[in-house]
């Protein structure tokens, strides 16, 4: 999974890059505005990190996360379904796909996740 980080801060730096490269964003091409790469259980343990607990990822079989959320569950399954389904297929434009590196973003003047849970943590 592909993240952006702290959008508030971040996303300013890919607008910009955006408005002041018109040669090689035009054309119909599609920003990936991301900055870092996990999974959910990285994400999970990257918010533990930053809160100063422990955390544990833990996938349950379908009919426990049923019975757990009966009134979300059915419409978090779909959505989940359909991005098993779509994971590959999801950024595939037509006209080209930019990213930070294309941009030419340096991201180590971004803040991540992690910076980003710290700052709603309040540390």
């Amino acid at each position: 999974m592909a993240f952006i980080g702290n959008t508030r801060a971040n996303l300013g730096a890919f607008v910009k890059a955006i408005l002041e490269q018109p040669l090689k964003t035009r054309g119909g091409k599609t920003v990936f505005a991301y900055i870092e790469r996990t999974t959910l259980g990285g994400l999970l343990q990257t918010w533990a990190k930053a809160q100063g607990v422990e955390a544990q990822h833990v996938q349950v079989p379908t009919e426990a996360y049923f019975s757990l959320f009966p009134k979300q569950a059915e419409e978090m399954h779909i959505g989940m379904v359909f991005w098993d389904y779509a994971r590959n297929k999801s950024w595939a434009p037509k006209h080209g796909l930019l990213t930070y590196l294309e941009l030419e973003i340096d991201i180590s003047t971004l803040l991540s996740s992690e910076d980003s849970f710290k700052s709603i943590a309040g540390k």
